[in-house]
């Protein structure tokens, strides 16, 4: 596998940001532009197709809109046991990732909204 510099920064287009790819190109004149979006996404198919044990879990991650577009398309090619669409639980399906990781799959969480996982429990005892 050939190894991949990866430069994020602006595009030409205002409000959207680039990944410049520079793989074995000289200058950066040469290198494709893509928008982040779909950087991820190539990058979450790539792994996905390279590792049977990677899975993506998330609030509307497969068949509810596909929100951010980030894992557009993934439901289709791998189904879904392995693009999971989940509540709106972000400690919950947290917890399901970290348990899935201790037994040996290897999740990718979208977190629709991050301010949501960080919350901390407020109860008298917390």
């Amino acid at each position: 596998m050939e190894a991949k510099m990866c430069f994020f920064h602006q595009s030409a287009h205002p409000g959207k940001a680039a990944l410049e790819v520079d793989a074995t190109q000289k200058s950066n004149k040469e290198s494709p532009l893509m928008t982040v979006r779909d950087a991820l996404n190539s990058a979450l198919d790539e792994e996905m197709s390279a590792d049977p044990k990677v899975f993506l879990m998330g609030e509307e991650v497969g068949e509810y809109r596909v929100a951010y577009k980030i894992s557009r398309g993934l439901l289709k090619k791998y189904g879904p046991e392995r693009v999971r669409d989940t509540p709106i639980t972000e400690a919950g399906f947290t917890g399901i990732g970290v348990g899935a990781a201790y037994f040996g799959l290897k999740p990718v969480i979208e977190f629709m909204t991050l301010n949501f996982s960080m919350q901390k429990n407020k109860n008298k005892n917390g």
